[in-house]
């Protein structure tokens, strides 16, 4: 049996592309998330002008080349003279793989936060997601994730005192507190918004309230939460979360029409390497 390779990635075997073709280069993946999203055959012609208004230019013939391994693949197939579609193969590895990674892409690039409207928004979306988390903890929470949740809070106090970096141990009890909820849907979606890369944003915002001289106060909001959460009241865990969220927003709201606004891609780049 023959084995025809892409850009030295595996052929399909038994109806399934192997696993190497996992990696099959950025020209060809484009091209079948092109053709993934065709509606009918497409030629060379006209699948170089769809990659280029995608921002990738390559030459026609180079498309006719790609197809071509893409065929050897068992990826692409010809329909007469009208062009190429994916096989079943190729259908199930562009809906499986690529896709998947162009979402993780987009999450990446919206992640990226670089303005204080941005910074707005994640915080917008923190709090719509953390106050019904909250309500959750508060109904489902066990004495041991209790316990760790007054640890965190009294090592969050700790660092103030000590004039330490308080980032980690507050961004720690938030990361409790969806543990707690014991929701993996709610803690799925609230994965995007505790990634590392976002440290800095942390840190961030520890700068902004450190400079308006509120950075204590969030400790004081984390142990009403805490008392809600430990009582087993989902209503007042909720409101006391969207009370130290809202706060938050409050003061970055404050200070994007501060003379400050403008450092703050600055600062998020200096963050980032510290």
């Amino acid at each position: 049996m023959m084995n025809h390779d892409v850009e030295g990635q595996g052929s399909a075997v038994n109806g399934e592309p192997t696993t190497a073709g996992a990696e099959l280069g950025g020209d060809a993946e484009a091209l079948l998330l092109v053709l993934h999203r065709a509606d009918e055959p497409i030629g060379a012609r006209v699948a170089r002008r769809l990659l280029e208004e995608a921002g990738r230019e390559l030459s026609e013939a180079s498309v006719s080349r790609v197809l071509a391994k893409l065929d050897a693949a068992g990826m692409t197939e010809s329909v007469g003279r009208k062009g190429r579609v994916l096989t079943d193969v190729g259908r199930r590895f562009t809906t499986s793989s690529l896709l998947s990674r162009h979402r993780h892409e987009q999450f990446t690039r919206a992640l990226d936060l670089r303005s204080v409207q941005e910074v707005l928004d994640w915080l917008r979306a923190r709090r719509a997601l953390e106050t019904e988390i909250a309500r959750l903890a508060a109904e489902r929470a066990h004495q041991t994730e209790i316990d760790a949740l007054e640890a965190a809070l009294a090592d969050h106090e700790r660092q103030l005192d000590r004039g330490a970096d308080p980032t980690p141990a507050g961004m720690h009890f938030h990361q409790l507190i969806i543990g707690a909820a014991k929701s993996p849907l709610f803690e799925a979606l609230t994965g995007s918004l505790y990634t590392p890369a976002l440290a800095p944003v942390e840190r961030a915002l520890d700068v902004i309230t450190g400079g308006r001289g509120t950075i204590g106060h969030s400790p004081a909001e984390h142990a009403v939460i805490l008392a809600a959460i430990k009582d087993h009241d989902p209503d007042a865990a909720s409101e006391a979360m969207h009370s130290h969220l809202d706060r938050l927003i409050k003061e970055v709201e404050e200070f994007s029409v501060s003379s400050m606004a403008s450092m703050l891609p600055n600062l998020l780049t200096v963050l980032a390497g510290a």
